[in-house]
């Protein structure tokens, strides 16, 4: 027993050292407790060596041969900018030497080998620039200079209603709204007469409006006002507009339609002449009524009663001329031939008066006329007419 005892020692002191190698995962030792020759392993580790370190040197050679062919490739576009520079008008003489910027050339220095070309800078993280690659001797174009902000907003242009009667326009501005106050008269016999008016321009070409014939008073007789008129005005052109109105009484009913062309000219700002504002009209309804005149309604109502022959309408040729003395004065004729019927005779009624406008501001007009209403007439039709105006 002993001797089988001793057998098996020697047996797992033979057999250990194996196992221990296997568990590790090298190989066994030799038997008898040699290490094995591994002098075959480490000459052809040498050779593995050699092989990589050759192509790590032929590849680091194409690198190199390449980093050349960027850099020559660089320098080609260089002087292609540098050459549409010198078209465009610029003097690239001087700036070229002066304004070139070292960083920006590659070094055509062959590198020795393992070393490899540092490639441009690209900038900080994410890309941003970091100034280094900047050139401060480079002429600034008009692409590189910043924009300057305009530090203020250029407010929008609005049109102010002028205070010289002689610049303002045929229609009111837009959302004006003019109130209007006439009180014409003569002396003899003593006529007076008032006229209330209201006009608002809807847009800068369009203008609509109301009178009313407050009533006339005829030698101390009172004759009431029954009488409106609807106003329309369009702007064709800023000289040129297209004018409709509708005069209507109520008791007894009737109706008249009057159109213009009112004209404006102005000559050098200071004197403009107005014509055919309330050219021509026509009756509708058993007479044309007057709005401003009650005591000439009530006359053709009587005729109509008594089966007279009424006008079917008339035509009224004025003219008007005003001479701007100050901003915020003016003076002002008027001239007018009435073709009653639409037939102009030696008699027709013929107009004539000069008048004083004063504008306190561009809203607030007072002034009064005086003339004949008739110069066939003059001893019973000379008289005045005041006038005012105000705008909101």
């Amino acid at each position: 027993m002993r001797a089988v005892r001793v057998a098996m020692v020697c047996v797992v002191a033979l057999l250990a050292p194996r196992w221990a190698a296997a568990q590790a995962g090298g190989d066994p030792p030799a038997a008898g407790g040699e290490k094995p020759d591994d002098g075959a392993a480490k000459q052809g580790d040498k050779k593995d060596g050699d092989q990589k370190k050759k192509r790590g040197k032929k590849h680091r050679g194409k690198k190199h041969r390449r980093g050349k062919k960027s850099a020559a490739g660089k320098d080609a576009a260089s002087k292609d900018a540098a050459a549409g520079k010198d078209a465009a008008g610029k003097d690239a003489a001087g700036k070229d030497d002066a304004g070139a910027d070292p960083a920006s050339k590659e070094d055509d220095t062959e590198l020795p080998p393992g070393v490899e070309a540092t490639p441009p800078s690209t900038g900080g993280p994410g890309g941003a620039p970091t100034g280094t690659e900047e050139n401060p001797h480079a002429p600034v174009t008009d692409f590189d200079r910043p924009v300057e902000v305009e530090a203020t907003v250029a407010a929008p242009v609005v049109a102010v209603y002028p205070i010289e009667r002689a610049l303002r326009p045929i229609t009111l501005p837009r959302r004006m709204t003019e109130v209007t106050l006439d009180a014409p008269n003569s002396f003899n016999p003593y006529v007076q007469s008032g006229l209330l008016g209201i006009h608002h321009g809807i847009t800068r070409e369009i203008q609509v409006g109301l009178r009313y014939g407050t009533g006339t008073l005829f030698d101390g007789e009172y004759f009431t006002g029954k009488t409106v008129a609807i106003d329309g005005e369009y702007q064709i052109f800023h000289w040129l507009s297209a004018q409709l109105a509708v005069p209507m009484m109520f008791d007894p009913y009737s109706v008249g339609v009057t159109v213009g062309a009112p004209m404006k000219f102005t000559v050098l700002d200071r004197l403009r002449f107005d014509i055919f504002r309330d050219l021509v009209t026509f009756k509708v309804s058993r007479f044309a009524p007057s709005v401003v005149d009650a005591a000439g309604n009530d006359a053709q109502v009587v005729a109509d009663e008594t089966n007279s022959v009424l006008e079917d309408g008339e035509i009224n040729a004025n003219a008007a001329a005003s001479w701007q003395l100050q901003p915020n004065m003016s003076i002002e004729g008027r001239f007018g031939v009435k073709a009653r019927d639409f037939e102009f005779q030696s008699d027709s009624p013929t107009m004539f008066d000069l008048g004083l406008i004063y504008s306190s501001t561009n809203k607030v007009d007072i002034g009064g006329r005086f003339g004949f209403a008739d110069l066939n007439h003059t001893d019973n039709t000379f008289g005045l007419w005041l006038l005012a105006a105000i705008r909101i």
